[in-house]
C-alpha cells in the first residue's frame, strides 16, 4: 500500500473511532435518565447507529473496503445500509453489493 492508502486508512478509522464514540456517549446519557421516563417514552427515544451519516460513512467503507478486496467486510458495511437506509442508500448499497458479487449494476 502506498502512503495515500495508508492515510485514507487512518481517516476512515478515526472518523468509525469518531462514531462510537459519539453513539457510545449518547447511549450512557439517555442510561442515566431512563428511570425518570415513562416505557412508551423510552421506546420511542432510541440512539440509532443507523442515522443517515453513520449509514453514508457505511457506503464510503463498504466502497473502499471493496477496493482492497476485502469482501466479507464491504459486504457487513452493505447489509447494516440495506437494513436500515433511506431508498437512495439502499440503492446504493444494492450497486455496490452488485459490484461485490461480480454482477455489472443494471441500469
Amino acid at each position: 500500500m502506498n502512503i495515500q492508502s495508508w492515510i485514507l486508512v487512518g481517516i476512515l478509522l478515526g472518523t468509525v473511532l469518531l462514531l462510537v464514540l459519539t453513539i457510545r456517549s449518547g447511549r450512557e446519557s439517555k442510561s442515566n435518565t431512563v428511570g425518570s421516563e415513562t416505557p412508551s417514552e423510552n421506546a420511542s427515544q432510541t440512539v440509532h447507529r443507523d442515522s443517515p451519516d453513520s449509514l453514508d460513512l457505511a457506503l464510503e467503507l463498504a466502497e473502499y473496503f471493496l477496493q482492497q478486496g476485502e469482501k466479507d467486510i464491504a459486504s457487513r458495511y452493505i447489509s447494516e445500509v440495506r437494513e436500515a437506509g433511506s431508498e437512495k442508500q439502499k440503492e446504493q448499497a444494492k450497486q455496490l453489493m452488485e459490484r461485490l458479487s461480480g454482477h455489472p449494476p443494471i441500469i
